[in-house]
């Protein structure tokens, strides 16, 4: 139609880009933490885990480093193949790294109720959806405060701020770093208490 411009390739890649980043990279663990768990129980690596000097929280933290860093390679890697310099790296790993944290440890801590990776597979995607949610809000399409409350929410700001598509203030940066902060020190002591409850100990799994 004559006058009609068409979209600009390069800012659609930037709307898309956040979501992109979330929905695929800052995810791509959460099943894949979960299936090396219960590999881990299969093989028995578990229980050779309990009897040695590591601590649980090498374990667990060492799963969750690998992940992110992982997530973070990709995630600059396709940033930079598809905005070259025009985007801000700082803001995109300020966002990504916390955010897939909190999603491996969500993970992590669900799957230890669980006897079997396809007993737990489909709770599970109630899980990921919860911590989806402010999608919707950073989209528009369903703009609420409450939103806030899912820790998932900050760091979705500052992947937005990374191309360009909100500009967080001091205070934004401020709640988007250490709110989610809490949330990994609380997710990491409910992941070290279910470990040890339901599987080192294996007090009960979910009916």
């Amino acid at each position: 139609m004559a006058g009609r411009a068409d979209p600009d390739p390069g800012e659609l890649r930037s709307v898309a880009a956040p979501y992109v980043i979330f929905g695929n990279l800052v995810t791509i663990g959460y099943f894949f933490i979960a299936a090396s768990l219960f590999l881990d129980k299969d093989e028995r690596t578990i229980d050779a885990l309990v009897v040695t000097p590591l601590p649980f929280a090498s374990y667990l933290a060492a799963k969750v480093t690998s992940l992110t860093a992982l997530s973070a390679a990709l995630a600059l890697a396709l940033a930079v193949l598809t905005h070259g310099g025009s985007f801000d790296p700082r803001a995109l790993l300020a966002g990504l790294v916390p955010a897939t944290a909190l999603v491996l440890l969500v993970s992590f801590t669900s799957a230890t109720t669980y006897t079997a990776f396809t007993d737990w597979l489909l709770p599970s995607l109630g899980w990921l959806t919860a911590l989806s949610l402010p999608l919707l809000h950073h989209s528009g399409l369903w703009e609420h405060p409450l939103f806030s409350l899912i820790p998932t929410h900050g760091p979705l700001m500052l992947l937005d701020g990374a191309f360009d598509q909100a500009d967080p203030t001091t205070g934004q940066w401020a709640y988007a770093l250490l709110y989610p902060l809490v949330w990994i020190g609380v997710l990491g002591a409910l992941a070290q208490r279910s470990f040890t409850r339901r599987i080192v100990t294996g007090e009960g799994t979910p009916a």
